[in-house]
């Protein structure tokens, strides 16, 4: 991974298989995130005290393949969803085809994990640290 243009999560890139990260993936829904709380603190304390994902190696998963996937459940509204942040190096989305290709490989990789319904499309959005957010509802 060493071509990563962006890569969400301080911590360092440590390889996994796809077999290494679908056994670890139920690990990364607990404990459940509020988003309220994090958005409190973020204005509050710029998130010092409170429960970030992407800072524990449970919820970050550096595929071979070039995928860094953030995975958490969240709370938002008394409704809870799977959570998928994810960035990828330049080499990901050249073998894909390009950047909007790319979010699909992505969503369709998430899915291989386990982590999502293959029936739903998830609501997608892009950080302005170029992390894209997948939400399913659970």
């Amino acid at each position: 991974m060493t071509d990563t243009t962006r890569m969400t999560s301080k911590l360092p890139v440590k390889l996994e298989s796809m077999e290494e990260a679908q056994r670890r993936w139920k690990d990364a829904l607990t404990p459940l995130v509020d988003v309220e709380k994090v958005k409190a603190a973020l204005l509050t304390d710029g998130l010092r005290t409170i429960y970030m994902p992407g800072e524990h190696r449970r919820h970050v998963f550096d595929l071979e393949d070039g995928l860094r996937v953030i995975v958490s459940r969240d709370s938002l509204n008394k409704e809870q969803y799977l959570h998928v942040s994810f960035s990828c190096s330049r080499g990901f989305v050249e073998r894909n085809g390009g950047p909007l290709n790319a979010v699909f490989a992505a969503v369709g990789i998430v899915k291989k994990l386990g982590g999502a319904d293959t029936d739903k499309a998830p609501d997608i959005e892009l950080s302005s640290q170029g992390a894209y957010h997948l939400l399913w509802k659970f």
